[in-house]
């Protein structure tokens, strides 16, 4: 189970990394690449739900190295849905920003959770 858990986290990575490249493209085109963002974060949310709940189940048989990696899980769970409601009402490059900035976070989140994991 925990080679699964490790497999939806690398996936939630790429997954990120996809993403943030996705707006990175989409900022220097002027476009908003709307549909394809928000499937990208049902993505992401998929990976990282997986992630968790396999995580939360494998804690009483192989808890994590460090405690803070159960806090890094439910911040890069919370990450993107904050970030989407943030920007529902925003436009155009604000909004590519703001959504890059939630990403590039996310990112370095489940680079803390890959250092905090074990």
């Amino acid at each position: 189970m925990s080679g699964l858990h490790l497999a939806l986290a690398v996936g939630a990575a790429v997954g990120a990394a996809a993403l943030a490249l996705v707006l990175i493209v989409a900022a220097f085109r002027g476009t908003e690449a709307r549909l394809l963002v928000d499937r990208l974060i049902l993505i992401e949310l998929v990976l990282l739900s997986g992630a968790g709940l396999l995580g939360f189940l494998l804690l009483t048989s192989r808890p994590p190295q460090d405690r803070l990696h159960i806090l890094y899980g439910v911040v890069a769970l919370a990450v993107l849905p904050v970030v989407r409601w943030y920007v529902q009402s925003r436009r155009g490059g604000r909004r590519i920003t703001v959504l890059l900035v939630g990403a590039v976070v996310l990112v370095g989140v489940i680079v803390r959770l890959f250092l905090t994991g074990g």
